[in-house]
């Protein structure tokens, strides 16, 4: 199934790629496709939409809340060619528009991009590879009358991947919360027999190996360590475990398909003796077991690290099956029946960065094209906060009143 069909599909398989889980993830997000927001819009709420850019000749492309009878509550257009992002809304026609300038030369051919829209009391901020744009949008359409997300435009090989709308609850059973890479995230139970680690990713084409982790109390015990190695690399998982004296012993299986900016879910069912891991629902050929000196009621934090070139970890969640269901050895199912909610202990406090929404001396600030920006994996990368970035108030670009 594919396309417009995937409703059509008899597994119920596609529908689930197309639609959000329970932690607002559509794993293969296509354009002009109506996207239900599973709960009201608020305060507090983010959502997230993926692409690959082709090349300077693609066209517009945007991202859009919207409510019923053709309301538009924010409209974020990228428009490569004009070197602007075009912020507006739409209630019986287009209003006035607000204009960051933002050069072409921050897409780069063939590379994933991310879109980030957080909703605020004061208006909605929106990021581009976590850079907040110069300009915020004010709220003027109340946000109860959003219903779904829309992704529209490009051309010439551009394509929308993936997205992440808000949570459909905050809490409970196996809802995933947000999480980044690098960031220890702490048990606040014991594991044990039939529980289900979850993490979800997006992938980028080319990325070094990244990794799920069950630790002990420090950086040195790695219960379990589930390492995806692409292509340049080996084009194999890894599993390990390792003690302060060093790893152990690998076991290696086959790589599953990754693609280029879609998202992915990895489980790690935790069984009598050993762990069973998932890539997208499909069991993976090497189960791991439990190495002398562990014991998995130890396990204290997990861990999702590395990555690069735009390959990053946002989700992850914990759920636990019932004390009456037995552990299962099938392959052909995927895990998770969620009868009983354990959480984790999040931490708080996200950095903010402070950008004038109303600067008052614009100037054009663009990138440079032959600049090359690599990763770091265990580098912790930050926006400079002290960085504005501006209108040009001599640029006038309307918006095209027969589009949506």
């Amino acid at each position: 199934c594919d396309g417009d069909n995937y409703l059509k599909c008899p597994s119920g398989i596609c529908k689930s790629y197309h639609e959000p889980d329970a932690g607002g993830h559509i794993f293969n997000a296509r354009e002009d496709v109506e996207y239900e927001l599973k709960k009201p819009l608020e305060v507090g709420d983010v959502i997230r939409a993926w692409g690959v850019y082709k090349d300077h000749t693609t066209s517009k492309f945007n991202v859009n809340i919207k409510g019923s009878n053709s309301i538009n509550l924010l409209h974020v257009d990228f428009r490569p060619f004009n070197d602007v992002v075009v912020l507006n809304n739409y209630v019986w026609g287009w209003q006035s528009e607000v204009r960051p300038t933002f050069s072409k030369y921050n897409f780069v051919a063939n590379k994933m991009f991310e879109v980030r829209i957080e909703v605020h009391e004061d208006g909605y901020r929106i990021f581009f590879n976590g850079k907040e744009l110069a300009r915020r949008f004010p709220h003027r359409v109340d946000l109860s009358t959003a219903n779904h997300v829309i992704l529209r435009g490009g051309s010439n090989g551009f394509e929308w991947t993936a997205l992440k709308l808000p949570n459909t609850q905050l809490a409970g059973p196996g809802i995933p919360f947000s999480t980044s890479t690098g960031k220890k995230n702490y048990l606040d139970k014991p594991l044990a027999v039939g529980d289900v680690i979850t993490a979800w990713g997006i992938y980028a084409t080319d990325s070094s190996k990244f990794n799920v982790n069950l630790m002990m109390d420090d950086e040195l015990y790695f219960m379990v360590h589930v390492d995806f190695r692409p292509p340049p690399n080996e084009n194999r998982v890894v599993l390990n475990s390792k003690k302060q004296n060093g790893w152990e012993t690998e076991l290696r299986t086959a790589l599953p398909i990754f693609e280029n900016g879609k998202a992915f879910k990895v489980d790690i069912k935790c069984l009598d003796g050993e762990f069973e891991i998932y890539h997208n629902g499909n069991v993976l050929g090497s189960r791991f077991p439990y190495r002398n000196g562990f014991a998995l009621g130890e396990v204290k934090f997990v861990w999702l690290l590395e990555g690069s070139l735009g390959m990053v970890w946002t989700d992850l969640a914990l759920t636990q099956s019932s004390a009456t269901e037995q552990p299962t050895s099938s392959s052909s199912s995927e895990p998770g029946v969620v009868t009983k909610k354990i959480t984790f202990a999040e931490e708080t406090g996200t950095p903010t960065i402070v950008v004038d929404p109303t600067p008052t001396e614009p100037e054009e600030v663009t990138d440079d094209p032959t600049e090359e920006v690599t990763d770091d994996p265990t580098e912790e990368i930050t926006d400079d906060p002290t960085e504005e970035i501006t209108d040009d108030p001599t640029e006038e670009i309307t918006d095209d009143p027969t589009e949506e």
